[in-house]
């Protein structure tokens, strides 16, 4: 069976589910996570106060006996470490805010709250902490709390981020931790109507998103939904874009990790926020796909540039064989601790990672890739993170000497 060990938790792959032999509480991602007993949720001013969601309630609400026992399965695997790192990341909101209202920024209750007025762009930590990344801000505020920022970076770089702490990780480095979606709010969004035609597509994809993982596979499961609820809250709240194929992969991930209104603020932040604007993946003509392959073919160019011209001889396009690495931020064929950590470093950094992770999974394969015809190609690329450590995959990419201004000249340097 394919095994990968993330921070000591056991997580089978597609591959074995797949095979029917595992399907566990240690393949979900969301429930490993240590029990509520005894731990007291802090707030400063402006920053809601951290709680684990009670017995499942908050991913599910209408699983039942199932969710209970899923999470009663959870709790058992609580620890003191565990629990230590999600207040690491607790601390560090609880900076970046406090210093936010040292300086006097606006609390959650102003500028904080801009994604309730449709801007969708909250000036959390990522697009105002860091002038160099080209994110803007105010005169003083520009680097307000800067080095606890700083030190989030530096830790996702050591290392995937153990299941349990990406709920509070990815909802500060996105800036969702800051305009939060409250549970009034997200049940607003479920009463109101979204255009048939989008309802029915969505309904297709349900089955066809993570169809191997145990939360989605059934047809009316609890992930399902889960699933269905944030996709029509999204659609809902985004009269625009509404729902496109691709992006339930995105929620499905975050649904992994955080309950229903949470995975929805994360989803609003990665879609509209200025350092990720995926919202612009899924419009009409996709234009920032049709960018991201002209990106991808140029850094070909640049670091393969043997492979570059193969697949130029062979008429093989990147949007052959990439699409859906951008479209899905690579859920959709990758195993998910291989997807996670990859989001750790996109969440935290930008669309750089997602460049660096194509370029060496094809560097990996050259050797092989320039003697295959178009076909056979095609078909290893499909399978081309097969049999590969997920951290050799990302050591790999993060070797890479791509920077943010490589891929967008406008961005300053790094």
């Amino acid at each position: 069976m394919s095994q990968v060990n993330v921070d000591g938790v056991d997580t089978y792959s597609f591959a074995a589910l797949k095979k029917g032999r595992r399907c566990g509480i240690d393949s979900f991602g969301f429930f490993l996570g240590p029990s509520d007993e005894g731990k007291s949720a802090t707030a400063v001013e402006g920053l809601p106060a951290f709680e684990r969601p009670p017995d499942g309630a908050d991913l599910m609400k209408s699983s039942g006996a199932q969710t209970a026992r899923t999470m009663a399965a959870s709790h058992a695997v609580s620890g003191r470490s565990q629990q230590t790192g999600v207040a690491w990341w607790e601390s560090i909101a609880q900076e970046v805010v406090a210093e936010g209202h040292r300086r006097g920024f606006a609390t959650r209750a102003g500028r904080l709250r801009a994604t309730a007025s449709g801007s969708g762009d909250s000036p959390g930590p990522s697009s105002v902490c860091s002038s160099s990344r080209g994110d803007g801000g105010d005169g003083a505020n520009a680097n307000w709390s800067r080095v606890a920022l700083l030190k989030a970076r530096r830790k996702v770089r050591r290392g995937a981020l153990p299941m349990e702490e990406r709920k509070v990780a990815w909802q500060l480095l996105t800036g969702a931790l800051f305009s939060p979606v409250g549970d009034d709010e997200f049940a607003q969004l479920q009463r109101e109507t979204i255009p048939q035609e989008s309802e029915e597509v969505m309904m297709r994809d349900l089955g066809r998103t993570l169809p191997l993982h145990c939360l989605f596979k059934d047809e009316g499961s609890p992930g399902q939904e889960s699933l269905r609820r944030v996709l029509h809250a999204y659609c809902a709240r985004d009269h625009e874009v509404g729902y496109c194929q691709g992006m339930g992969f995105i929620a499905s991930v975050l649904l992994l990790h955080m309950d229903e209104a949470s995975a929805f603020g994360v989803l609003w932040q990665l879609m509209n926020g200025r350092h990720y604007l995926m919202r612009q993946l899924y419009q009409p003509g996709f234009p920032l796909l049709q960018k991201m392959l002209e990106i991808l073919r140029s850094l070909l160019r640049r670091f393969l540039p043997r492979l570059h011209d193969h697949f130029a001889d062979l008429n093989i396009e990147p949007a052959f064989y990439a699409s859906h690495w951008f479209l899905t931020l690579y859920a959709y064929q990758f195993p998910v601790p291989l997807v996670c950590r990859i989001w750790d470093l996109f969440i935290s950094e930008g669309w750089k990672i997602i460049f660096k992770v194509a370029i060496a999974l094809l560097q990996w394969e050259e050797p092989q890739l320039l003697n295959m015809t178009m076909e056979n190609i095609l078909l290893l690329v499909k399978t081309i993170q097969d049999g590969k450590d997920p951290e050799a995959i990302v050591a790999r990419a993060m070797s890479l000497p791509i920077k943010e201004r490589d891929l967008f000249p406008d961005t300053p340097a790094e």
